[in-house]
């Protein structure tokens, strides 16, 4: 089933999801801080997969509203 069927929800939930654990991850390293460049490393690894995480989303969301645009004006 394509995106313009399952509608705006779908897409809007996935990337408030995505957008609700990277925040979960900056708490995260706020509360407990990295001590040595091992942890540092993780962390960052961890933030650059979040935060793509989120661009997917919300390029799904931009998609999905092409989709509908598309098929509005035809």
């Amino acid at each position: 089933m394509s995106r313009v069927h399952l509608g705006m929800k779908r897409p809007i939930r996935q990337f408030e999801n995505s957008y609700k654990k990277l925040l979960e991850l900056i708490d995260e390293i706020e509360k407990y801080p990295p001590d040595d460049e091992l942890q540092k490393t993780l962390y960052v690894s961890r933030l650059k997969e979040r935060f793509n995480d989120c661009l997917i989303q919300l390029n799904n969301i931009k998609n999905t509203q092409i989709d509908y645009l598309k098929e509005s004006g035809e």
